[in-house]
């Protein structure tokens, strides 16, 4: 696939709408958390995602942090035919629109606002447990993680509930060139799950949107600022917000990391928003899977539904 060059842009517009969401009182940073091996929170960080994605804001991190040289196992991505390329496009499309889930209580004026997200790390042999349960389902970490906190999310958050939107970001930087390596290279793809579904139909659905490309589709969308400018962008988003547009959230993946000199391990969280308020962050580091959990205050204003979210997900994958 042909690189895309970012070297004639006036602008960072992907980077832009982060800002956008900001003004809307959403709080868009990255959280990065420097834990011990058995999972303690030592350190916090916040990274402006306008400026990086989460992988990009990592590795600046990991630089300041003396561990410039760890090793990131980089994603491939083959090229979509044509034929699917427009389902992708079409799927993008129709999934463009306001949507609306039905959460048990959800305040809609609640501002999003600095956050510590909860966190687990796993065990390397509790790390190899669930990759080797992963493998003999024929499904990644990230479908039968996505499976388990499903589940999790319509018990503890939803009202019945027939379908589910998940935001999965996708690292573009196997086909993406840009200016700047650390910065917004993410697109992403929905994943829209009913009631039920098992690891093997999470897997597919996943596998079904990559196929079809429509992360190209979105990663296009995103860039659509070069066309209605930041006054466009901006009209976008409050018609979205006016809507009271809600996925259900946001799981994101770091990948697989790892340093020899480095004895702590790391979680990480990606942003939420009133339109994603529920944020999932996943990160294996020396072959310890941290996750880390965000709830909008829309959802959880007293704050203590993302620690019993986390609880019941983090048993529920090991089994």
């Amino acid at each position: 696939m042909n690189k895309f060059d970012d070297h004639n842009w006036k602008l960072d517009w992907v980077g832009e709408w982060f800002p956008i969401i900001r003004s809307f009182g959403e709080f868009t940073d990255i959280v990065y958390l420097k834990c011990s091996s058995a999972g303690a929170v030592e350190d916090i960080y916040y990274l402006d995602h306008g400026q990086y994605d989460g992988v990009g804001g990592f590795q600046v991190l990991l630089e300041q942090q003396q561990c410039p040289n760890a090793i990131y196992r980089a994603q491939t991505e083959s090229r979509s035919n044509f034929f699917w390329r427009c389902l992708g496009f079409i799927k993008y499309f129709l999934e463009s629109k306001a949507n609306s889930i039905n959460w048990k209580r959800r305040e809609h004026s609640l501002p999003g606002k600095k956050m510590i997200p909860c966190v687990f790390v796993y065990s390397v042999e509790q790390t190899n447990h669930l990759m080797n349960l992963a493998r003999s389902k024929q499904v990644t970490l990230t479908a039968l993680i996505l499976q388990r906190l499903d589940e999790c999310v319509r018990t503890l958050l939803q009202n019945e509930q027939k379908k589910n939107i998940w935001l999965i970001p996708v690292n573009m930087r196997a086909s993406v060139k840009r200016k700047n390596p650390y910065s917004n290279h993410a697109s992403y793809i929905s994943v829209t799950l009913s009631r039920f579904m098992q690891d093997a139909d999470v897997g597919k659905t996943l596998k079904t949107a990559l196929k079809i490309g429509y992360h190209w589709a979105a990663w296009w969308g995103i860039l659509l600022g070069r066309m209605i400018g930041l006054n466009g962008m901006h009209r976008l988003m409050k018609k979205y917000h006016d809507k009271k547009h809600s996925w259900t959230g946001t799981l994101s993946n770091l990948g697989v990391w790892s340093h020899p000199n480095a004895d702590q391990t790391w979680a990480f969280c990606p942003p939420l928003s009133k339109s994603h308020p529920v944020a999932l962050g996943l990160v294996t580091w020396n072959g310890q899977l941290s996750m880390a959990l965000q709830i909008h205050p829309s959802l959880d204003q007293e704050g203590v539904l993302a620690k019993q979210l986390l609880h019941t997900l983090q048993e529920s994958v090991l089994h």
